[in-house]
């Protein structure tokens, strides 16, 4: 007669074995998360430069148009300062929306850690 006998780990292993599963299960999901929200705030920032230096393009235009055309100088003067304008309020909103999302992360990153 054999006497087989299985030698199961003790109660306490088992339950740490699980309880280490799913700490790195969900260490996994929120490293994939915080990829993909980097992600969409580098698309973010892509998306708003392209179209604040698209503004700005113009903008810088629409002024060298000015300086070499022939119109009165008084418009010249006019469009130019107009230019100038855009062009600070253009830098303020780019620097607001950098503030701004970097307001976000730091928010996030404070409600994850907590």
């Amino acid at each position: 007669m054999v006497n087989y006998k299985q030698n199961e780990p003790p109660t306490y292993l088992t339950i740490l074995s699980f309880g280490v599963s799913g700490f790195l299960i969900c260490m996994g999901v929120s490293t994939v998360k915080a990829q993909h929200y980097r992600v969409e705030y580098e698309q973010f920032r892509l998306e708003v430069g392209t179209v604040l230096s698209t503004v700005k393009a113009a903008s810088d235009t629409l002024q060298y148009t000015a300086e070499t055309s022939t119109i009165a100088p008084q418009d010249k003067r006019e469009i130019q300062q107009l230019t100038q304008k855009s062009s600070a309020v253009i830098e303020q909103i780019q620097s607001e929306i950098d503030q701004q999302t970097d307001k976000l992360i730091y928010l996030k990153e404070d409600a994850e850690i907590n």
